[in-house]
């Protein structure tokens, strides 16, 4: 655990499997991420109303990065499917070298004891692995607040104080503008409070004044080390503001900054998030149990009762490590209390936290451990009357026994997580093999057909939300919808540039008829056929699944997905139940047909 190199190497591993592993469980990860990438890489696309120049409240600088390896794949020859997990992979490997230096940091912070926890909290929590490698503004946060939190941190060194806290600055400004989510600004901080307190005060709680030295350099003040911090700070955050704006006013064909238009469009339509769903903050509570762990939650939740205790421990020394894990501890209450009070709540939102969490619980684990340790010693002192044999075992028990323990917690942690994993893996892993076939299927029969033909369509009626993305359909191919019982606004095909005006759009969530194409025009359809027993109630208003009922379509492969209003036990589809989830859960098909009274001549989908 001493070399970087052997904690980044385990965790790129873990990455490379969570790539292999994880589906796409979020519909703003297709069409807000990767449906521009491909956009940009390959010149088709759907586009959504935060993408329209009307609104614009998307950024194109967090999607841009990722356009030069994606065109390094396709110029090796990689197919799209490729390229697709190629990004994935890359965006795993930015997680894996920010969780190496945030170990490392926490290491030279707070000990070997709760860097060892931490990694194996980490590795442990569902959460925190189906995060690693999304293409979402919250999860690349998750790898930016890793990486701003282990270069503040670390300022405690000589030589590395000012150094340290720009680049900290650096990451938040990343989190904050690049990534076009400009309300994680929130868990940067209490961050930014510490770093301006410690121009007034050295790690020892003792007030500056005259001349101070900081990272090899003597400054006339606290007030002129506080003047060249705020002056770099802002020099960085001119920068990265002026980045954005170039890319973006470019692609939008018109001055914008993103940024700021999502922070307005909250601020002006605070109830436009009610648009897409209102939770309990129950919902929050949950997800924390299963995302983060059965075990590590409710111990990062004691967080700071378990800081009160270590500074009793310490008495007094090291006060400074505890303000720097109270600054943790603050920034992660704050963030979750504010989502908690927000009324649309989804499980993505808590992404840049995962990390604190399970640095938090960590260091309560290795506190309940000194605790432990403390109270065996005192009581072995009170009852020494005993052989210097039996002495020396009793003091032993006490020093293993607890670290013990806190390996069973970790090991339950994992289990858990591992459990949780699987069952995802189980439920849902049939969407991406479904769509690898649909790939498959239209590159033999567009290769087969021996004519010229127009771009194939595949179509999808209510479960839009579960298309991939265009990657995984052949160059040329297109996605369509079925009017099918969805009543929202879908996207649309982006049109020659990303500054063309679209179709009409609407940030109301209202639905626009001109999205949707008759049946006639598909050559491909892909849904899900409910179970036999089922079939009459869900069938009645389904044109599309009345369609495929029909001689008028053809079966072509099917994967087996979690039925979930048949499978009422939460337990058998939360986790990987040994026989019990097998009893309990019960899954449909989800399905490609070949529309067969497909007529060349009635194609009425919009051209991509």
């Amino acid at each position: 655990m001493e070399s970087f190199d052997f904690v980044h190497l385990l965790l790129s591993v873990y990455c490379l499997v969570a790539c292999l592993v994880n589906h796409i469980d979020d519909t703003d990860e297709t069409f807000g991420y990767f449906e521009p990438l491909h956009f940009l890489l390959y010149g088709n696309g759907m586009q959504t109303w935060e993408y329209s120049p009307e609104f614009a409240i998307r950024t194109y600088a967090f999607v841009l990065p990722l356009w030069p390896w994606g065109c390094l794949l396709d110029w090796l020859g990689c197919s799209k499917i490729t390229v697709f997990f190629g990004i994935k992979l890359i965006l795993g490997q930015c997680f894996s070298w920010a969780a190496a230096r945030f170990l490392g940091s926490l290491r030279r912070l707070c000990g070997r004891e709760v860097q060892l926890l931490t990694l194996g909290l980490l590795l442990s929590a569902p959460g925190v692995f189906f995060s690693a490698t999304s293409f979402l503004p919250s999860a690349a946060c998750s790898s930016l607040v890793m990486a701003a939190v282990a270069n503040w941190a670390d300022c405690g060194h000589p030589h590395r104080q000012l150094s340290g806290y720009f680049a900290a600055i650096f990451f938040g400004c990343l989190a904050v503008v690049v990534t076009g989510w400009p309300f994680v600004a929130v868990v940067f901080a209490p961050l930014g409070v510490h770093m301006v307190a410690s121009c007034f005060v050295d790690s020892t709680g003792e007030v500056l004044e005259g001349e101070v030295e900081k990272g090899g350099c003597v400054y006339r003040s606290s007030w002129h080390a506080l003047l060249l911090l705020l002056a770099g700070g802002a020099g960085i955050l001119l920068l990265t503001v002026l980045c954005v704006l170039a890319v973006d006013s470019a692609l939008y064909g018109q001055l914008t900054f993103p940024p700021l238009n999502i922070a307005l469009y909250n601020a002006l339509h605070g109830s436009g998030d009610e648009l897409y769903g209102v939770e309990p903050t129950s919902y929050y509570l949950k997800n924390l149990l299963l995302m983060v762990g059965l075990v590590a939650a409710p111990i990062a939740a004691a967080s700071p009762a378990a800081l009160m205790a270590r500074l009793l421990l310490l008495g007094g020394r090291g006060a400074h490590i505890e303000g720097k894990v109270l600054t943790i501890c603050v920034a992660m209450y704050v963030w979750v209390l504010l989502l908690m009070s927000r009324p649309h709540k989804e499980e993505r939102f808590m992404y840049p936290v995962y990390p604190l969490m399970c640095s938090l619980a960590a260091m309560a684990l290795e506190t309940g451990a000194r605790i432990l340790e403390r109270a065996c010693a005192l009581r072995n002192a009170a009852t020494s009357t005993l052989s210097s044999r039996k002495d020396l075992a009793q003091v032993t028990s006490c020093g293993v026994l607890p670290r013990v323990l806190a390996v069973l917690v970790c090991g339950l942690a994992a289990t858990l997580g591992a459990s949780r994993v699987f069952a995802s893996y189980r439920n849902y892993g049939g969407y991406f093999k479904l769509w690898a076939e649909v790939h498959s299927i239209m590159t033999r029969d567009s290769h087969g057909s021996g004519t010229a033909q127009l771009p194939p369509t595949v179509c999808m009626g209510g479960e839009w939300y579960t298309f991939p993305s265009h990657f995984f359909l052949p160059t040329g191919a297109q996605l369509a919808f079925v009017q099918d019982g969805f009543g929202g606004l879908l996207p649309q095909p982006y049109v020659e540039t990303s500054a063309a005006p679209p179709q009409p759009m609407n940030d109301r969530n209202e639905e626009e008829p001109l999205r949707y194409v008759p049946l006639g025009s598909c050559d491909y359809f892909v849904l899900s056929v409910p179970a036999a027993e089922d079939e009459a109630c869900d069938g009645t208003g389904s044109p599309i699944l009345a369609h495929v009922r029909t001689p008028r379509a053809s079966r072509l492969h099917c994967e087996p997905l979690i039925d979930a209003k048949r499978s009422t036990s939460a337990l058998s589809r939360a986790f990987a139940i040994p026989h019990y989830s097998a009893g309990h859960n019960h899954f449909i098909d989800y399905c490609v047909f070949k529309n067969m009274d497909r007529q060349p001549d009635r194609r009425a989908g919009p051209a991509i």
